[in-house]
């Protein structure tokens, strides 16, 4: 048996419990340039399987293999810096890949873990534990997300497939059974959100993973529009918690709050003039979303919104009330 022929008839074979039958091995051969029918693979199956973890599933028509679940074979073997790479892959992104893929990803996974255990005394083995992601907010605890809903809508994202969902307003207040077509996956924070496409809407729509009760993929092909861009979508403002509105927003922050827009900037092309040395001017063109209110809020006092007239209204009226709701739970005897 030819060496290049027979590592690439090894990946062509998934594992369990998917499974490629002979025939399909053959084709996967052909397209590789190799020659070879169907009983040749049979013949070359039977044979690695007396030496490899093989297994032939008779149990229905069409026959196929697979490695057995939970073997970890390594043609050619994981390097330590590959290692490292699965490690940090199973760690950050198992939330937004396919259970499937992680089903046929864990004996990687496995075989990285060991072979890091194998190579603790590297400088590159060492290095997960010498990097951190720090979110820039309060961190949060992520919801929990029903593991058979997981699994249905990245069946349907993956196949482009329709999905029927029961959705659940927030605050438990009722649950909706919708039928939509999934366009994308995106992780804000510790929430996984989809988007869709509903008929009863023109534009994609974002639903919180989490409140989605029930996901049945349903075999109808998804309708994708053709202009559909995920960057686009969420450079719209839509993960701001909506807001279409751009504004040429001016404000002064004072007592320091401002230096780290120097470093950082709001937009590639924002104006900060620094007015003396604790108190600088932004101007910026940026959306009106939800998610900046928030921000700006955050510096409490340290900042003055000076323009847009209607902007600036709005955020005295929250300080407004954010202060009246200290003076009465202050009156009323609240505070411990």
């Amino acid at each position: 048996m030819e060496t290049r022929r027979i590592l690439k008839m090894l990946e062509l074979i998934p594992p369990a419990p998917r499974k490629a039958t002979a025939a399909e091995i053959a084709d996967g051969l052909d397209r590789a340039g190799f020659r070879v029918n169907k009983r040749s693979v049979e013949r070359d199956l039977n044979e690695l399987s007396r030496a490899l973890p093989l297994v032939r599933s008779d149990r229905n028509r069409p026959y196929g293999w697979s490695f057995r679940q939970g073997s970890a074979v390594s043609l050619p073997g994981l390097t330590t810096p590959q290692a490292v790479v699965f490690q940090l892959v199973e760690q950050h992104l198992r939330p937004l890949m396919p259970p499937s893929a992680i089903r046929e990803l864990e004996p990687f996974f496995e075989q990285a873990r060991r072979r890091l255990r194998s190579a603790e005394h590297s400088r590159v083995a060492r290095w997960p534990d010498k990097i951190r992601q720090v979110p820039t907010s309060q961190p949060l605890l992520p919801p929990n997300i029903r593991r058979e809903v997981h699994e249905a809508v990245c069946d349907a994202l993956l196949e482009e497939c329709q999905l029927e969902i029961v959705y659940r307003k927030r605050g438990g207040l009722g649950d909706q059974t919708w039928r939509i077509h999934p366009l994308a996956l995106v992780q804000r924070g510790s929430v996984i959100y989809l988007v869709a496409g509903f008929y009863a809407f023109p534009d994609a729509r974002t639903l919180a993973l989490h409140r989605v009760q029930r996901a049945k993929k349903l075999p109808d092909r998804a309708a994708v529009p053709r202009d559909f861009d995920i960057d686009r979508f969420i450079e719209s403002g839509e993960f701001g918690f909506g807001g279409k509105q751009k504004i040429r927003l001016e404000a002064i922050f004072h007592d320091g709050a401002g230096e780290h827009l120097e470093e950082t900037p709001l937009t590639a092309d924002q104006e900060l003039t620094r007015i003396d040395d604790t108190t600088h001017r932004l101007v910026a063109d940026v959306l009106w979303t939800r998610q900046l209110e928030w921000w700006l809020r955050g510096f409490g006092d340290s900042v003055e919104i000076v323009a847009p007239k209607a902007c600036r209204t709005a955020m005295r009226h929250r300080s407004t009330i954010a202060g009246t709701r200290y003076v009465r739970s202050g009156q009323a005897g609240r505070l411990p």
